[in-house]
């Protein structure tokens, strides 16, 4: 379609170039005979159109080729819906995964947080010292620009060992 319209671009130029010429001549015929009806000009484009037809190997492959395209993206639609639906379903699955895993860490989080909160409260008489060893580090391992707290860790030591007497 492209090649014919340009052709008949071409066809126009040329015609308007040799437009005066052509209108020229044919009042020349018509001069020569008055009694005969001016003749429509032959079909221009005719000549052309031969030229635009495809051969019939060239209609055939270009059949074929949409027909392979058409089937390429009917096939890519098709992975890209069963890729989403793919996708769908392992969100469902992970967002049901996740839901479990955060109600697990919560009820292990609370029964923690109980189990610690009983042991701290614990008022039990003369496990003041042991309550506070387990509450402060004892370890001795610390940091080289902190004081030296060694005599305070031996004195906690000893008193939850002894106790405190009076």
């Amino acid at each position: 379609l492209n090649w014919f319209s340009k052709m008949a671009e071409q066809f126009d130029d040329t015609r308007s170039d040799h437009g005066e010429e052509v209108r020229q001549e044919d009042d020349e015929v018509q001069r020569d005979d008055p009694q005969e009806e001016p003749q429509a000009p032959a079909d221009v484009y005719s000549s052309i159109a031969t030229y635009d037809s495809e051969p019939e190997s060239i209609r055939v492959w270009r059949a074929e080729f949409e027909k392979r395209i058409a089937t390429l993206e009917k096939e890519a639609e098709q992975k890209q819906s069963q890729q989403k639906g793919k996708a769908s379903s392992e969100l469902q699955e992970w967002n049901t995964q996740y839901t479990a895993q955060k109600r697990d860490r919560l009820s292990a989080n609370k029964n923690e947080e109980a189990a610690f909160v009983k042991q701290r409260d614990e008022t039990t008489p003369g496990n003041e010292w042991e309550r506070i060893s387990r509450l402060v580090d004892l370890s001795g391992k610390s940091g080289k620009c902190a004081k030296d707290t060694s005599r305070m860790r031996s004195i906690l030591i000893q008193l939850k060992q002894t106790g405190l007497t009076r």
